[in-house]
């Protein structure tokens, strides 16, 4: 899990401390791909598969467009394997942009019931050709 530390920095004859929160591993990997995708309305949603340490306690997560409220729901991730995981759809997204328009979405965990809330950004483009998502850098 998160656990607190001190860096200390020294440039031309000055020092620095900063405190410093070491983050666990609630996105070990995140692949996303188009949910849904409604041609009349041209709206697509987005699948978010996650991947994050057993250590990490027990994790629920949410997914919400950057610049909009967060839904309350938080959805459970499951015991796996490899670790724990989950599959989370975002909500329904207008698809009518061209194919610069960026897209940006955020991935929030935290522990069960807890207010250690870590958001993970997404950024893509849908390209209109074959309706393919494109991940932004």
């Amino acid at each position: 899990g998160p656990g607190k530390t001190q860096v200390w920095g020294s440039y031309l004859g000055n020092e620095l401390y900063a405190d410093v929160t070491v983050i666990g591993e609630r996105y070990l990997k995140v692949e996303n791909e188009l949910a849904s995708d409604n041609t009349v309305t041209g709206e697509f949603s987005v699948r978010f598969n996650v991947l994050a340490s057993n250590q990490e306690g027990e994790l629920e997560y949410r997914v919400y467009q950057e610049g909009t409220a967060p839904p309350e729901a938080w959805q459970p991730a499951r015991t796996d394997a490899d670790g724990q995981v989950i599959s989370i759809e975002s909500a329904q997204l207008d698809g009518r942009f061209d194919n610069d328009h960026v897209y940006r979405l955020i991935i929030e965990s935290r522990t069960k019931g807890q207010n250690n809330i870590q958001q993970y950004p997404v950024t893509f483009r849908l390209l209109r050709q074959g309706r393919m998502l494109q991940n932004v850098n």
